[in-house]
């Protein structure tokens, strides 16, 4: 079955303004030096999980939306890295993208969940759906 991207630019949109973090004051917390990433590992299962940045959990439509913003970031970081970092693009669906990434992220020890998440997405992916000289 061929996934169906005609939402993606929409989402796109959606995610350049969705997932925010105050960086002005964040830590990487790997050695204090200042954050220079938008969204952590954690911070990213947390959206995925639809909890606010305190941890807690909101309202439904709370819930959904930063469900949504989290897989727009994650559509994000698999459509600029398609085929170089990972493969499968256009018979993979955006769900299954965020399941794998979200179970990849659950594993991760939690010092790597303190740094950026664009790369342990970018992991997740290659882990899952791997290029053919990759396996």
């Amino acid at each position: 079955m061929k996934a169906s991207f005609s939402y993606q630019a929409p989402l796109l949109v959606l995610m350049s303004t969705a997932v925010h973090v105050d960086v002005s004051s964040a830590k990487s917390g790997n050695n204090g030096d200042p954050r220079t990433w938008s969204v952590s590992g954690a911070e990213l299962i947390e959206a995925l999980e639809g909890k606010s940045d305190t941890g807690e959990l909101g309202g439904e439509a709370d819930r959904i939306k930063l469900a949504i913003k989290a897989s727009a970031y994650i559509a994000g970081v698999a459509d600029a890295t398609s085929a170089t970092a990972w493969c499968g693009a256009g018979s993979i669906l955006p769900h299954e993208l965020a399941d794998r990434v979200y179970t990849y992220l659950r594993s991760a020890p939690p010092e790597l969940l303190k740094g950026r998440a664009s790369t342990l997405v970018i992991k997740g992916l290659a882990k899952s759906f791997p290029c053919a000289g990759q396996r």
